[in-house]
């Protein structure tokens, strides 16, 4: 009912109504609380007495360290978005801006198996390219500081 809204700010057939919810999603936000607070303080204990600013540290240090979790969180929010069957069966009904999924589901009903399989491998391709994409980061997030 909150996607529908009022008649000047529906979120009804946007891509909007797919995307805001999964952003603020329990997982994530979990997940970079226990990596935050992983984070030593005595970096910035170190990053004070060398007399950086909040803005300093937090670009430095915080956004530095963090581009391995952020493209975890990058590349899962990716594939909820790209995978949203439901969702986009019940907030967009315009079959213009209906996700793959949907149209899989719509495809499986009017042609062979064969077909939708073939579909389904090609709809893979997309998720492939962004886990190639963020994996180095996430492998340098997991190698780098095993090194130091």
């Amino acid at each position: 009912p909150r996607a529908m809204g009022t008649p000047h700010t529906s979120l009804l057939n946007t891509f909007a109504a797919l995307v805001l919810p999964g952003m603020a999603n329990g997982y994530m936000i979990f997940l970079l609380k226990g990596f935050f607070d992983s984070i030593p303080r005595e970096l910035y204990e170190a990053a004070d007495l060398d007399g950086a600013g909040e803005i300093r540290k937090f670009w430095s240090f915080t956004m530095a360290l963090s581009t391995p979790i952020l493209a975890v969180l990058a590349l899962n929010a990716f594939t909820l978005a790209y995978s949203q069957f439901m969702m986009a069966l019940i907030i967009i009904p315009d079959q213009r801006m209906w996700t793959l999924m949907v149209w899989i589901f719509q495809l499986q009903s009017q042609s062979h198996q064969a077909v939708v399989y073939a579909s389904l491998v090609i709809g893979a391709i997309p998720t492939f390219f962004v886990f190639v994409f963020c994996q180095g980061i996430i492998m340098r997030g997991i190698v780098v500081p095993t090194e130091k």
